[in-house]
């Protein structure tokens, strides 16, 4: 919540340095994911001796607090214990994108349907009261695109439809030397 004292004041003996800040929440955080996720049988192996490896503990999970916001959306992996990449949506209170990291909506080159789905998705997720009307709101638009795509666009006008499915690329070379 916005109003949790995110920052924690201490006051040393430093003269150089008298006051030291530390987010409080990700202290916290860090702590917690330290001691129940660290992974304690690390191996490195030795650079002068391919044979031997070194174990000592590792973690690579920090947490540092940004925000507040209104929400952040992160996919869910379509399989148990396969890693996700770095990929989510994150909202500002006035339902403006704050950041977006790892999504086709970002990237040059994908296809205008992707990105107006994905778009039409984030949005979907800010409608709502509850989480049930959350998914209702995400699933009516997911309606909307299976419904265009298995009718193969028919209720759409072709030039519509020519802008969905073409692709905008810039060419680093001249076409002739494409071959």
């Amino acid at each position: 919540p916005a109003t949790f004292p995110e920052n924690y004041v201490i006051e040393t003996t430093n003269a150089n340095k008298s006051k030291v800040t530390i987010s409080y929440p990700g202290a916290i955080l860090n702590v917690m994911v330290k001691d129940l996720y660290t992974n304690d049988q690390y191996h490195d192996q030795d650079p002068n001796d391919k044979m031997k490896y070194h174990v000592h503990p590792e973690n690579s999970i920090f947490f540092e607090v940004d925000g507040p916001y209104l929400a952040m959306i992160l996919p869910a992996s379509k399989e148990e214990g396969k890693k996700l990449k770095k990929r989510y949506a994150v909202f500002n209170f006035d339902g403006s994108l704050a950041e977006l990291k790892g999504f086709e909506v970002k990237r040059r080159g994908e296809l205008q349907l992707i990105k107006i789905f994905q778009s039409s998705v984030f949005e979907a997720f800010l409608k709502g009261e509850s989480l049930d009307e959350v998914y209702a709101s995400v699933a009516k638009v997911a309606d909307y695109w299976l419904d265009v795509l298995y009718s193969r666009a028919a209720n759409m006008p072709d030039t519509e439809l020519f802008d969905l499915i073409t692709e905008n690329r810039s060419m680093s070379k001249k076409l002739e030397e494409y071959g």
